[in-house]
C-alpha cells in the first residue's frame, strides 16, 4: 500500500462533568462487533503501508470534569514505511496550547520506533525532542529545551529506559540571573513505583548575571542518583562538585520534599587555594605578609539542614598548617547568620596580615 495522507484532520476528544467521554459508545460498538466479526480479519502481520504523511492536523482535548482544555494545532506527521516489527522512521512537529495550566509553545521530535508486540516493548532508537514553551509558570516566563537519547520502554513492567541521555536548556531566567545547564547519562523510570535513578549523572550549568562573582559562574555537578517519588526523597550517590578552584564530594539525602524539607549527608573539601578560588569568584585575594598564607584549605564534615538551616558537625578543617575542629551553622539563606564553634590548635597571625603589620602568636585560639 502507499504512503496515507491526510490533509486538515480536525479532532475533538471530550470528556463530560459526568467523567462521560464523546468516544465511550464507539468503544462499545467495537467491542461487540469483535465479539461477532468474521476471522477473515487480516492480522497485524499482514499489513504493511508505505508510510503516513499528516499535515495542518488539529486534536482538541476538553475536560469538563477537570476544567482543563489541550489543544494540538499545526501538527504535521512524516513516518517511513510501516511494517510489523520493522523501525518506522518518524518525524512529528505541532504547536500546543493549554489553560491548566497556562502553556503554549511549539514542540518537535525525530526518531526511529520498534514495537515488539510478543513483549510490549517500545525501542526509540536516536530519539530527539526540542520544545520552546512559554507560561507563567515556567522560570523566566519562558524556556528552550532540547533531549535526545535511545529510549525503551516495557509496558508490562512500566519501565522507561533512556540511554545516552542528553538533555539541554541553552537559556534560563533564574531571577536577575541566566543559566546554561546540560545533563548527560544513563537514566531508568519505574512508573509503577514512582522511582528514578541513574548509576552516574553529569550536570553542567554556566550562570551569568551582574550580581555573581565575575559575571560568570561555572558549575559542575556529578553524581549518581535515586529519587523516590512517591515519598519525595532525592539521594546523590558519591556526588562531586566542581566550580573554579573548588572541589567537594560526598553523600546527600534530601527527604519530605512535599512538605517540609530535611537535607542530610557528608561533604568532603578536597584541598583547595582560598586566594585562587577568590580570584575565580572574581573577589580580590587578601595580600598577607607570608605569600604562601591562605593558600591551602580541605574539611571533612557532616551535614544536615532544613529550607532555612544548614549545619556542618562535626567539621574537621585544615588551614594552611592549622587545624580546625568544631561545628558551624548557618540560618536564614536570605539575610544569612552565621555561628561558628570552631578550636584552632595553633595559627601564626602574623602570616595572614597584611605586609608592614604584626601580632602575636596564639596557641590554642578558639572562635
Amino acid at each position: 500500500m502507499d504512503t496515507v495522507r491526510i490533509e486538515g484532520l480536525t479532532l475533538n476528544l471530550a470528556r463530560n462533568s459526568e467523567g462521560v467521554t464523546n468516544w465511550d459508545d464507539l468503544v462499545a460498538g467495537t467491542a461487540s462487533t469483535e465479539s461477532t466479526g468474521s476471522s477473515d480479519v487480516p492480522t497485524a502481520a499482514a499489513l504493511a503501508i508505505g508510510g503516513v504523511d499528516i499535515s495542518e492536523a488539529t486534536v482538541q482535548w476538553v475536560d469538563e470534569q477537570a476544567g482543563s482544555k489541550v489543544q494540538i494545532s499545526s501538527m504535521n506527521l512524516v513516518t517511513g514505511p510501516l511494517s510489523p516489527a520493522a523501525p518506522i522512521e518518524l518525524d512529528l512537529g505541532f504547536d500546543v496550547a493549554a489553560n491548566a495550566p497556562a502553556l503554549s509553545g511549539h514542540i518537535e521530535s525525530t526518531g526511529a520506533l520498534t514495537y515488539d508486540a510478543d513483549r510490549q516493548v517500545v525501542n526509540a532508537k536516536g530519539l530527539t525532542l526540542s520544545a520552546d514553551l512559554k507560561g507563567d509558570t515556567l522560570p523566566g516566563g519562558g524556556i528552550k529545551a532540547n533531549l535526545s537519547g535511545d529510549a525503551v520502554f516495557d509496558q508490562v513492567a512500566q519501565l522507561i529506559s533512556i540511554a545516552n541521555l542528553r538533555f539541554q536548556v541553552p537559556e534560563a531566567v533564574l531571577g536577575a540571573n541566566k543559566t546554561e545547564v546540560t545533563v548527560v547519562g544513563d537514566v531508568t523510570a519505574d512508573l509503577a513505583n514512582w522511582l528514578v535513578s541513574s548509576p552516574k549523572l553529569t550536570i553542567e550549568a554556566a550562570l551569568r548575571g551582574d550580581e555573581l562573582p565575575g559575571g560568570d559562574v561555572p558549575l559542575k555537578l556529578v553524581t549518581g542518583l535515586q529519587a523516590d517519588l512517591n515519598n519525595g526523597s532525592i539521594g546523590l550517590n558519591d556526588y562531586r562538585v566542581t566550580s573554579g578552584a573548588l572541589n567537594a564530594g560526598g553523600t546527600l539525602t534530601v527527604s519530605a520534599l512535599q512538605s517540609d524539607p530535611t537535607i542530610d549527608g557528608t561533604l568532603n573539601v578536597a584541598e583547595l587555594n582560598p586566594k585562587q578560588l577568590l580570584t575565580d569568584l572574581g573577589q580580590n585575594a587578601p595580600e598577607t605578609s607570608d605569600p604562601k598564607a591562605l593558600t591551602s584549605f580541605q574539611m571533612k564534615s557532616t551535614l544536615s539542614g532544613s529550607a532555612d538551616r544548614i549545619t556542618l558537625k562535626p567539621v574537621t578543617a585544615k588551614l594552611d598548617d592549622s587545624l580546625l575542629k568544631g561545628n558551624v551553622m548557618v540560618e536564614n539563606f536570605a539575610d544569612p547568620a552565621i555561628q561558628l564553634d570552631l578550636a584552632v590548635d595553633a595559627i601564626d597571625v602574623d602570616r595572614y596580615l597584611a605586609p608592614g603589620q604584626s601580632a602575636t602568636a596564639t596557641p590554642g585560639a578558639a572562635g
